[in-house]
C-alpha cells in the first residue's frame, strides 16, 4: 500500500489490489480467494520493486526511510516542516490565508511528516495539494490541544476536517402531556413538558437515548385511537401497553410513566447495577443477543449520567473538579471555557458573532471533550 501510494500516486485511481493487478496486467488475477490474493500481491510487489525511484534501496530499512521521508516537492512548499518540535500542539494547513485543515498531535514533527511523506494517504494528499502554507503552535498538554483543534475547526469552518464540527442545535427527549410517544425537541422548556432528558449534543444521540428509554420502560409505540377491543400487533410484539384499545386511559398512562421515570432515575446507580447483573446472567446462559442489548442500554445510561454529573459539578464549582481542570490550565466560568494559552492562536480565532444559544452549544461541546479526556486519562473509566 505504501509503495503504491509513493510510486503510483498519479497513475492509478486507487490502491486496491484489483486496481494494481489490472495496472500491471499480472498473470494471477485478484479472484478474492487466499491463494490468488497472495500470488497477485507477490506479482504486484515485484513490479513495484523495479520502479526507478527505489531501485537503489538495498534493504527494508532504506526502503522504509524513503517511504516515510518528506516528499522533496512538499519540502520546498512547506520549508518549516522539518523544524517542527516533537511536542504537543496543533498544526494547520493554509491556502490564500484561508485555513484548510487543522490537526492535533502529541508529536507535531512526526504527525506533520505523515502528511508530507511519499506514502501519505489519499486524504493527506488532498490536504497538501490544496495548501500553500503550514503553521503549528506548541501547547502545554493534550487536552488543551484537543480544545484548540475543536475551536479552530468551528471558527474557521475548515474544508477538510470531517469530524469535530459541532451541530447547530441541542436536543431534548421529552414526555409531553399531549402526546403518547416520547418526542425529540430543540426546546428545553415548554408548558406541556412533563419530564425531559438531556441535553444531547447531536440528533443521533437523542435518538439513541430515546430508544433506550423506550426499551427500559417498555413504553407504548402504537398510536392512540381507542378503537380496538384487543391489543394491536405492535403492542403485542413489543410487550407494551396498547393505546389503541377503547378503554385505554391516556392521562393515567402519562402519570404512571412520569412517576416511573422519577423513581428510576432517583435510584439510577442501583438500576445500572441491576442491568450489569442481567448482562452477566444472559452471557452465562449463552443468551448473547440479550446480553448485548442490555450492555448497550447500560452504556447509554452511564454516559449520560456521567455527563449530567459533570455539568452539575462544573456549574456548582465543585472544588475537586476545579482543581483538576486548573492542572490543565483550564478555567470554567459563566458557561465559558477559558484557556490563557489560546492567545498563541490566530487573531480571529474566536468568533464573536455567536448568539447565546450557539454559545451554549459550544460550551456543552467543550465540556464533553474535557469529560472524554478525563475518562481516557484515568484508569478503569469508560471512553465515550
Amino acid at each position: 500500500m505504501k509503495l503504491s501510494r509513493a510510486l503510483l500516486r498519479n497513475d492509478v485511481n486507487n490502491h486496491k489490489l484489483s486496481t494494481l493487478s489490472n495496472h500491471f496486467k499480472t498473470s494471477n488475477k485478484n479472484e478474492h480467494n487466499a491463494k490468488a490474493d497472495v500470488l497477485t500481491t507477490y506479482e504486484v510487489f515485484k513490479h513495484l520493486s523495479r520502479n526507478g525511484k527505489i531501485k537503489d534501496k538495498k534493504n527494508i530499512n532504506e526502503l522504509n526511510s524513503y517511504l516515510n521521508g518528506l516528499d522533496d516537492d512538499l519540502k520546498k512548499r512547506f520549508p518549516n516542516a522539518e523544524s517542527a518540535p516533537k511536542s504537543e500542539g496543533i498544526y494547520y494547513f493554509i491556502k490564500n490565508n484561508s485555513i484548510q485543515y487543522v490537526g492535533k498531535s502529541n508529536n507535531l514533527k512526526n504527525r506533520i511528516r505523515t502528511h508530507l511523506s511519499y506514502s501519505r494517504t489519499y486524504k493527506s494528499n488532498k490536504i497538501v495539494s490544496n495548501s500553500d502554507k503550514l503553521e503549528y503552535v506548541e501547547l502545554s498538554n493534550e487536552l488543551i490541544s484537543l480544545l484548540a483543534e475543536h475551536r479552530m475547526i468551528n471558527s474557521f469552518k475548515t474544508r477538510f476536517n470531517r469530524s469535530g464540527k459541532i451541530s447547530k442545535n441541542i436536543y431534548w427527549v421529552k414526555l409531553k402531556n399531549n402526546k403518547i410517544n416520547l418526542e425529540i425537541s430543540r426546546l428545553e422548556n415548554t408548558k406541556n413538558t412533563l419530564y425531559k432528558f438531556g441535553p444531547f449534543l447531536s440528533y443521533s444521540k437523542a435518538i439513541s437515548y430515546k430508544m433506550t428509554i423506550e426499551e427500559v420502560f417498555k413504553l407504548i409505540k402504537c398510536k392512540k385511537n381507542n378503537s380496538r377491543k384487543s391489543k394491536c400487533d405492535i403492542a403485542t410484539l413489543l410487550g407494551t401497553e396498547c393505546s389503541c384499545i377503547e378503554y385505554f386511559n391516556f392521562e393515567e398512562y402519562l402519570y404512571k410513566t412520569k412517576e416511573s421515570f422519577i423513581s428510576y432515575f432517583d435510584n439510577l446507580e442501583k438500576n445500572i447495577n441491576v442491568i450489569e447483573e442481567n448482562v452477566k446472567n444472559f452471557s452465562k446462559n449463552l443468551e448473547y443477543e440479550k446480553a448485548q442489548k442490555h450492555h448497550l442500554i447500560k452504556n447509554t445510561l452511564e454516559q449520560q449520567q456521567e455527563f449530567d454529573k459533570f455539568l452539575i459539578d462544573v456549574n456548582q464549582k465543585d472544588k475537586k473538579m476545579i482543581e483538576k481542570l486548573s492542572r490543565f490550565g483550564i478555567e470554567i466560568n459563566n458557561q465559558k471555557v477559558t484557556i490563557e494559552e489560546f492567545n498563541k492562536l490566530p487573531d480571529n480565532f474566536i468568533n464573536k458573532d455567536l448568539n447565546n444559544e450557539q454559545n451554549i452549544i459550544k460550551y456543552l461541546n467543550e465540556l464533553q471533550i474535557i469529560l472524554r479526556y478525563l475518562r481516557k486519562s484515568e484508569a478503569n473509566t469508560i471512553v465515550l
